[in-house]
């Protein structure tokens, strides 16, 4: 019995519940549309047009409610020689475009004037950020996104060196000054062009190849003493 009292007990397929058995939810209570003791609504105060007005201009034009074209009234006296000079509402500070009524201020953002004026956003660097040598230079202050070099006023190089190719196979430095690129490529040692074999060639050359592998396998595994034994040559 021990044997069985050490296996885990399994719940046969026919008795085990289904997934989420078990798990109550609370109920949400119901909320009637209307109680008697219903605190009353208080009414949203209205904005008049001018007030309108005035707050689009301050969003819009970012100008100071105090010189809003729409007031009336008392500003009428103002000097207007004192007063900025206005800008036309209907005209795009960005790409200085005429804006239509009807149209849209997403429609006019969207606008290929618009953005052909509109400052270039540069990708972010490709660098991987978690290079130890680029945490390193984040840790000073070095931003990679910001498009300058290194150095604390960003007066290093932006790109990294182009690699060039070295034909010769001499160490570094060696007759560095002297040597340039077209006598490197006239030192370094040309190809053999391949040449094309015909049946009897390659039949030659395999029979060549037997024969060096011949060679080789008697030099490596005579043995003197078996020749001797068998009777062959020594």
């Amino acid at each position: 019995m021990s044997r069985y009292e050490d296996e885990e007990y399994e719940v046969p397929l026919v008795d085990q519940r289904y997934f989420g058995a078990g798990i109550k939810r609370k109920r949400v209570p119901f909320v009637a549309a209307s109680h008697s003791d219903e605190a009353p609504i208080i009414a949203i105060p209205t904005t008049s047009g001018e007030e309108a007005c005035n707050t689009y201009l301050n969003i819009v034009l970012k100008r100071k409610s105090s010189v809003s074209p729409c007031q009336t009234g008392a500003d009428e006296t103002v000097d207007k020689a004192s007063d900025p000079p206005e800008i036309d509402p209907s005209v795009c500070l960005v790409c200085n475009t005429p804006v239509t009524q009807g149209q849209r201020a997403k429609e006019h953002a969207g606008s290929i004037t618009h953005q052909v004026c509109l400052p270039h956003s540069h990708p972010p660097s490709s660098l991987d950020r978690q290079r130890k040598g680029l945490n390193m230079l984040e840790s000073h202050g070095w931003d990679p996104d910001r498009r300058q070099g290194l150095g604390a006023t960003g007066q290093g190089i932006l790109h990294p060196v182009r690699a060039q190719e070295k034909p010769d196979r001499h160490g570094l430095g060696h007759n560095h000054h002297g040597l340039n690129e077209a006598a490197a490529l006239k030192s370094r040692p040309s190809k053999k062009p391949q040449q094309r074999l015909d049946a009897g060639k390659v039949r030659r050359l395999d029979e060549e190849f037997r024969r060096k592998d011949a060679h080789l396998r008697d030099l490596f595994y005579r043995d003197e003493d078996v020749e001797k034994y068998l009777g062959g040559q020594a």
